[in-house]
């Protein structure tokens, strides 16, 4: 996501996102119990807001979550220091994964930006292709449809769908 919103802000003659912590070398705030939590994730961006924050002039600008809970987390951490409250006052855009319905609730409500959606149903059409192949005796990736192959680490790609608050 971040190699992506990259490539539309330099087309657009904008400065790429930056990390906000200069000494992390990966620009990646891990969440190194592997939990993918609201607690994780209100835990880490309560501590990443007493250094980085309106007072010390480097606030926050752009949360973005590997799921929906974790973009819960992070906004309630950003709610206890004034953002992203919904009321129409200074808001953060916090984007997540998985569109689930406490997602779309934060979306509709003003206090999130967006989510994105992996489109199940896809996955179950392009699972049903390998299956067959696999039955025919066929090369696994073949005739899928038109979902992307991605040969450089197996996998076949899927679009995800965009959620921003329209059903």
């Amino acid at each position: 996501s971040v190699e992506n919103a990259n490539k539309k802000l330099t087309e657009a003659n904008h400065p790429p996102l930056e990390f906000y912590d200069r000494s992390n070398g990966d620009k990646f705030l891990l969440d190194k119990d592997g939990k993918w939590s609201a607690q994780s994730s209100n835990e880490y961006m309560t501590t990443a807001l007493t250094s980085y924050n309106t007072a010390n002039k480097n606030m926050i600008e752009l949360v973005i979550c590997n799921n929906d809970n974790m973009a819960e987390g992070a906004i309630s951490a950003l709610q206890t220091a004034g953002f992203n409250r919904g009321n129409g006052g200074a808001t953060i855009p916090v984007f997540g994964v998985d569109a689930t319905d406490a997602a779309k609730t934060l979306i509709r409500d003003g206090k999130m930006a967006g989510t994105i959606l992996q489109d199940g149903g896809a996955m179950a059409t392009c699972l049903e292709a390998v299956i067959r192949n696999a039955m025919n005796g066929e090369s696994l990736l073949e005739n899928i449809g038109d979902y992307t192959v991605d040969e450089t680490v197996a996998k076949v790609r899927i679009p995800y769908g965009i959620y921003l608050g329209e059903e």
